[in-house]
């Protein structure tokens, strides 16, 4: 099992590769049948192929991604993190979201599953 310390080094380095538009990067952080529920209860993405296309969909929305508070380990293998998302869809309003992501990690410090909280009411215009 991974360090807390080494969660929290995997979720900054998450956040980092999606603000820099890494693809790549954001996948090598995660186990080959990861899963990723975002936000939870709109169904779930595993494995190497749908997590491509969530995150290439997430980048191309230009999703950014900001720390709102600390990271906080567990006794176990999971990380949690508070963000704001900003997302600019083409042709709308830059949205912001506030969200709580969980990452579970594997023995090897890859993610092997990831969590969004957040729902309707957590969206809003930026600078609204």
């Amino acid at each position: 099992m991974p360090s807390n310390d080494e969660m929290k080094a995997a979720m900054r380095a998450y956040i980092e590769r999606i603000n820099a538009v890494d693809l790549e990067g954001v996948l090598a952080l995660f186990a080959p049948d990861a899963t990723v529920e975002d936000p939870v209860g709109a169904g779930v993405h595993q494995g190497a192929d749908a997590l491509r296309a969530f995150y290439s969909l997430a980048l191309a929305n230009n999703a950014r991604l900001f720390l709102t508070g600390p990271q906080v380990g567990s006794s176990s293998d999971y990380a949690v993190m508070p963000l704001r998302v900003e997302v600019s869809i083409p042709d709308t309003p830059v949205m912001q979201i506030d969200v709580i992501e969980t990452m579970r990690f594997d023995d090897a410090g890859k993610v092997i599953e990831m969590r969004a909280y957040w729902g309707q009411e957590d969206m809003r215009v930026a600078g609204a």
